[in-house]
């Protein structure tokens, strides 16, 4: 009787993986009769819940379209990170390169990311690339913690998911999708030479259409705890389509670039970007050299990205 009602609550409470997750967890209790004994009725319905939510979890997070694509031998490379051992565009002259030489991405970051994730966080890496941060925040939050990596361009993509297997990041999902202010299709323009500087928005040297979509609608129910943002430009448009989950959010930390360039070139002001996020309750900061946050005005903000030589900085908004 025990177990009968235990199977009953666990058949009728929700699963975040939806109908597949529900289909999944019917599955496993059909699957899982119990034993003669009480202690073995029991064990096993504590075995059943724990194999439903196992099962669930499997066919939910590791479906057909998300198992890794075979990759072409001749156009990545294998390199050893601080991450993990990760496969790389063979023809990127921008962060293979960088890898290939220091065994790390964006230090600064990387060091950020290390201090303010804990185990059973959430964190959405947008703009994941090839999964060097995401590889590296899914060994930070554990079996516990979950990593939604967003990437739109096709062969970033299938080297995301080559590197999340590789690691075992079994706490990840990849949703190959650009996040932006609306839910649809946006151009994409490529950089072959830099495969971190794809482009959306540009409909001059535009080779393909993405599906884009806000964070709000992909992450209905979710609470996030840790956002990294890097969108060439577009970061801003990022944060409005989560505007949403902000009004649930008492706190929230993002990591986000500001380029200016990348902004100017769309018509938007900086300034008014960076007015903005305080609008939204965040506290403001700019991303030092050793990864500290330090607190900054939005005029600060701006001056110091226009001072940089590559027009931009990586800065932090926080809500605590």
């Amino acid at each position: 009787l025990q177990l009968d009602q235990g199977a009953a609550r666990l058949r009728a409470s929700p699963s975040r993986f939806g109908r597949a997750g529900l289909m999944a967890r019917a599955a496993v209790l059909r699957a899982t009769r119990p034993l003669a004994t009480p202690q073995l009725l029991l064990d096993e319905r504590l075995l059943a819940g724990l194999r439903a939510v196992a099962f669930e979890t499997s066919v939910a997070q590791r479906g057909a379209s998300s198992f890794p694509e075979p990759l072409g031998s001749r156009t990545v490379t294998d390199v050893r990170t601080d991450a993990g051992d990760l496969y790389l565009h063979a023809d990127d002259s921008v962060m293979t390169p960088s890898i290939r030489e220091n065994g790390l991405w964006e230090p600064a970051e990387g060091a950020f990311l290390r201090r303010a994730l804990r185990p059973g966080h959430t964190f959405v890496d947008v703009g994941a690339n090839i999964g060097y941060f995401s590889v590296l925040a899914s060994g930070i939050l554990g079996p516990e913690g979950r990593v939604i990596a967003i990437e739109p361009e096709a062969r970033n993509v299938a080297l995301l998911k080559a590197n999340l297997w590789r690691n075992g990041c079994g706490n990840a999902v990849v949703l190959p999708v650009a996040a932006h202010v609306e839910t649809g299709f946006l151009p994409l323009r490529l950089n072959e030479e830099n495969r971190g500087d794809h482009q959306v928005g540009w409909q001059q040297g535009a080779t393909t259409l993405v599906p884009c979509a806000r964070i709000d609608d992909l992450l209905v129910g979710h609470s996030v705890d840790v956002i990294k943002i890097d969108t060439q430009g577009v970061d801003h448009d990022v944060i409005a389509g989560l505007s949403g989950m902000l009004d649930k959010a008492a706190r929230m930390t993002i990591m986000c670039e500001f380029w200016l360039d990348g902004m100017k070139a769309r018509g938007v002001d900086p300034l008014a970007v960076a007015e903005g996020y305080r609008q939204l309750g965040f506290e403001l900061a700019l991303l030092g050299a050793d990864g500290e946050p330090n607190g900054a005005w939005p005029a600060e903000i701006v001056a110091t990205a226009q001072a940089d030589y590559r027009r931009y900085v990586n800065i932090v908004l926080c809500r605590s």
